[in-house]
């Protein structure tokens, strides 16, 4: 999402979200407001040109920032803690977030009207979330070792496996034929 090379974003276990900036190997900017650890963060440049960065926390919510002001704009709460999301960024009009809880709910929500949806398939907590490049599915992994594919951007599902042990990140490939999982038991599946 940034179109920096020598920007990256981390999260941190105090809720801090930080901007480093790789040439200077110092921090950029800080983006702090949630209250528990900062779990998962996506980034997009809108259809201005600006960034728009959002962040998930163990606090129960979502936080979406402005990057060039570093200023919280809104906050998205939820009735348990976020683990991953995900932006589908082929459209910057026509924009969704997944959000990954700790429980076996996956949320799709529409970001122009922050209308949402339910995915359910998972047994348990939703680990990591990615969407494919140009935006046509989403990719989610738990710790009920599931690997599920969903038609994006609100189901249903496509494809499901498991995975020998938890699914802990997921990537899906610029040609979106591949997809790898990394696995509890530190393990890459392509």
């Amino acid at each position: 999402g940034l179109n920096n090379p020598n920007l990256f974003i981390s999260c941190g276990s105090t809720g801090a979200v930080t901007m480093w900036d790789v040439r200077q190997s110092a921090p950029a900017r800080s983006f702090i407001n949630h209250k528990l650890a900062a779990t998962c963060c996506d980034c997009i440049m809108d259809a201005d040109g600006r960034g728009k960065l959002y962040t998930g926390s163990l606090d129960n919510s979502v936080n979406y920032w402005d990057i060039a002001e570093g200023k919280g704009i809104s906050r998205f709460r939820f009735a348990a803690p976020v683990y991953a999301l995900a932006l589908k960024q082929d459209d910057p009009k026509d924009m969704y977030l997944a959000v990954g809880l700790d429980t076996d709910k996956l949320l799709v929500i529409n970001l122009e009207t922050t209308h949402q949806w339910e995915l359910l398939s998972h047994q348990s907590a939703i680990l990591s979330l990615k969407y494919a490049r140009r935006g046509g599915w989403v990719m989610s992994t738990g710790k009920d070792r599931a690997v599920v594919a969903w038609k994006a951007p609100r189901g249903p599902s496509i494809f499901k496996a498991a995975e020998p042990n938890s699914g802990l990140c997921c990537d899906i490939s610029s040609s979106e034929k591949y997809f790898v999982t990394g696995s509890g038991s530190r393990a890459a599946n392509i």
